[in-house]
């Protein structure tokens, strides 16, 4: 990796100081793509939200859901308690798509835990949150639709049961 630049340098000690201060950071690459920094220091996957939705909407499901795995734990799979909604978490494993994750949409948490692997205990994981349409589907099936509300499916999702 090419040394930081000095503004790139500032913005992850801009992140330090969030995560020492609220436990994570959330980073907002667009209104539609929104991701954790931060949560690998409490040893859980930092987590990737790519939808049409409000920031205040993003923290309160990002609260909830660090909240609940600090109390639980980590769990893969359903998550049904947060906020009402029947949330899937999917752990991004598969080599090609965390590498493309890694390479496209969380650059600047892989450059944090780099400067700063302390934040890490383990190696830094990620999840993609995901929920279903209003007939249960989900974005990796072909029944999926949700006008306005499309999400970007990141791995290679098995069905979902």
């Amino acid at each position: 990796m090419n040394e930081l630049l000095p503004d790139s340098e500032k913005c992850l000690q801009g992140f330090k100081k969030e995560i020492d201060k609220n436990k994570y950071t959330i980073v907002t690459v667009s209104d539609q793509l929104f991701y954790t920094i931060g949560m690998a220091k409490h040893n859980l996957p930092d987590v990737i939200l790519i939808c049409d939705i409000n920031k205040r909407s993003v923290n309160i499901l990002f609260e909830n859901l660090f909240e609940r795995w600090r109390t639980t734990g980590y769990a893969k799979g359903f998550l049904n308690e947060i906020d009402a909604l029947p949330i899937f978490m999917d752990e991004i494993r598969h080599n090609t798509a965390l590498r493309r994750v890694k390479d496209e949409y969380v650059m600047l948490a892989e450059a944090f835990y780099k400067q700063y692997p302390t934040y890490a205990q383990n190696k830094p994981r990620y999840v993609q949150m995901l929920w279903p349409d209003l007939k249960g589907y989900y974005p990796n099936e072909s029944e999926y639709h949700y006008p306005h509300f499309e999400q970007k499916c990141l791995s290679k999702l098995r069905k979902i049961i």
